[in-house]
């Protein structure tokens, strides 16, 4: 696994095998994007995509009708206020861990923390065949409740057991400085976890600025090199403008629960993780 820079003639590699970028949001949760732009777009640019929305299924669910490479998936916070990736095989797979294990236990606002906590989330994803990545380790709204709290991982250490359960690390997101990809980077390869990279993308000229690589022919396959840390990660550079244009439109739709940031700032890391309860 490596990381690699612009300068890779992509559209050569796209010839040889498959390209998603693995974390992505639609207008069903808080990005603009709507499912037949995203289509028009992977289709024009030959890529697949995952699309990620928080404690949503919907976009998904459409986008498996489309005719482009799809991974079914979800991004999901835990009780704990922890981000967590799913990504599935089958989009009756991810159907059915939503409905069984997600939906029952939203919260109010929308974007809150689910009822289940990380290690449940884990366990509950695999018997669906999910695969789990910790996406953002060190983005700010994860890292501003050190200010108040113990961390999660605190230098690079798993001190509450969750990040070995994972399957993946997120080593690049499109939205996070070099430095804060590095750490997470650094991360992956400490704890021998496969990688995973997305754009993070809420509007659609994010789409496809990061990408994930493997040389194969379908889904199924690209899933099962990832676990087997065969994937490689490619970027654009110049992400400043386009960052801060995708994260005030995230925040557009956040903004409507200022009490719920301020809430999440404080009780970030109250609720430890505890080791082997589920």
């Amino acid at each position: 696994m490596k990381l690699a820079s612009e300068s890779v003639d992509i559209n050569e590699l796209k010839k040889k095998g498959l390209f998603f970028d693995m974390h992505f949001h639609t207008n069903y949760s808080d990005g603009s994007a709507k499912i037949d732009t995203i289509s028009r777009i992977c289709k024009k640019n030959n890529i697949g995509l995952s699309i990620t929305d928080h404690n949503e299924i919907r976009g998904s669910v459409l986008a498996s009708a489309e005719e482009i490479n799809l991974i079914p998936g979800i991004e999901v916070r835990n009780s704990e206020n922890l981000d967590m990736l799913f990504y599935f095989y089958k989009i009756s797979d991810l159907i059915g861990f939503y409905n069984k294990y997600i939906k029952p236990n939203k919260r109010n606002p929308r974007y809150a923390g689910i009822k289940l906590n990380g290690h449940e989330l884990i366990e509950c994803s695999k018997k669906f065949n999910g695969i789990s990545s910790l996406p953002h380790p060190f983005s700010f709204y994860h890292s501003i409740g050190r200010l108040v709290n113990k961390p999660y991982i605190e230098k690079g250490n798993d001190k509450f057991k969750l990040l070995k359960k994972f399957d993946a690390v997120e080593v690049m997101n499109g939205h996070l400085l070099k430095n804060e990809n590095m750490k997470a980077l650094e991360l992956a390869e400490k704890n021998s976890k496969a990688f995973s990279a997305g754009s993070d993308g809420h509007v659609r000229f994010d789409l496809g600025k990061v990408l994930c690589y493997c040389d194969c022919k379908n889904t199924d396959t690209f899933l099962d090199n990832l676990k087997k840390k065969k994937i490689k990660v490619y970027y654009y550079s110049g992400r400043i403008p386009r960052m801060l244009v995708s994260r005030s439109w995230a925040l557009r739709k956040h903004a409507t629960h200022p009490l719920y940031y301020f809430t999440r700032v404080l009780g970030f890391g109250k609720r430890k993780i505890l080791n082997n309860k589920v």
